[in-house]
């Protein structure tokens, strides 16, 4: 069971760093995509494999990962480290600090139809 419970969470975070990298290669100029496309997938990945070990610094990884995604304007990025935020919050217990992530991921998702994160929310 925990090696299907592993094999899903690194199955979640390969689609991600797919995703993540295809939509940041199609909006930023070529030299910040070489940049940017590295350190973001980094820190989605990182924040979903300390989920399994420190959901705090997790949390923190996914902050600054929040903080980025808003610096170079990418919604749908936005939107993952929201969910990932979310989620994190969640898997500890708190599900009240967690619904406000949850709402700004399904609003940035909204606001540009990207149906990965509308398909899970």
């Amino acid at each position: 069971m925990k090696s299907l419970k592993q094999f899903l969470i690194l199955a979640e975070v390969l689609l991600i760093f797919l995703i993540v990298g295809y939509i940041i290669y199609e909006r930023l100029p070529e030299k910040e995509v070489e940049n940017s496309a590295v350190l973001i997938q980094e820190m989605l990945v990182q924040s979903q494999n300390y989920r399994d070990y420190s959901l705090t610094e997790a949390f923190k990884i996914g902050r600054g990962g929040l903080e980025k995604a808003i610096r170079i304007k990418n919604d749908s990025l936005t939107a993952e480290f929201y969910l990932v935020l979310g989620k994190n919050l969640s898997f500890q217990g708190k599900n009240k600090e967690a619904l406000p992530y949850f709402e700004k991921a399904l609003e940035f998702s909204r606001k540009i139809n990207y149906p990965r994160v509308n398909a899970l929310l």
